[in-house]
């Protein structure tokens, strides 16, 4: 979407007003500086709202598109799924033959030119209930349990106190010493609008 010709030069005539060298020097000029803030924030308001309207214009649209796809495609997954489901009767039937001709090696798939329907072995669907299974292993098979001890960050934190040694900012524990394997790294103070 083109922005209009009488906002670009609203924003042009506002940025060559504040000259790279301009400073905040006074009240004045910072209630200025702030009304400038103000007005931008404003706009981008703005534009977001805006920007969310066309979103929720064009996800109609694409809701649309998706609702058609889906209602194409269903006659072709109808004949996907009956041709299917007569594939895999054949198949079962070969399958069948090949165990009352007593074949050791049963092939259970078909080799098509456009797709290979075939029979595939799945491994069992298993459900655990890991505070009984972790109670029998303790007992039985303690091997198998895995003990991941973890830092407790926030309640250590609360026992150090911040401190410089050798010019480095360190972790000091209740004891004096210095608490290794930690890094501080001072930043500066965040500046924020609110």
């Amino acid at each position: 979407m083109a922005i209009p010709v009488e906002r670009l030069d609203d924003m042009l005539a506002e940025k060559s007003e504040v000259a790279e060298g301009w400073a905040v020097t006074d009240l004045s000029s910072a209630v200025w500086a702030d009304e400038r803030i103000h007005e931008a924030q404003v706009k981008i308001n703005e534009i977001e709202k805006l920007a969310e309207e066309r979103i929720e214009v064009l996800q109609r649209k694409i809701e649309v598109v998706e609702a058609w796809k889906e209602e194409a495609k269903k006659p072709y997954l109808e004949t996907v799924s009956f041709f299917g489901a007569k594939l895999m009767l054949y198949l079962q039937q070969t399958i069948n033959e090949q165990i009352e001709a007593g074949k050791k090696k049963i092939v259970k798939t078909l080799k098509l030119p456009f797709n290979k329907p075939a029979f595939k072995k799945k491994q069992p669907e298993i459900k655990r209930d890991d505070t009984q299974l972790l109670i029998w292993l303790e007992e039985n098979h303690p091997e198998y349990i895995e003990h991941k001890p973890t830092v407790k960050w926030a309640e250590l934190k609360k026992t150090l106190t911040q401190a410089e040694v050798d010019g480095k900012l360190v972790y000091i524990d209740s004891n004096g010493q210095v608490v290794p394997h930690i890094e501080l790294t001072e930043r500066p103070d965040e500046f924020t609008l609110g």
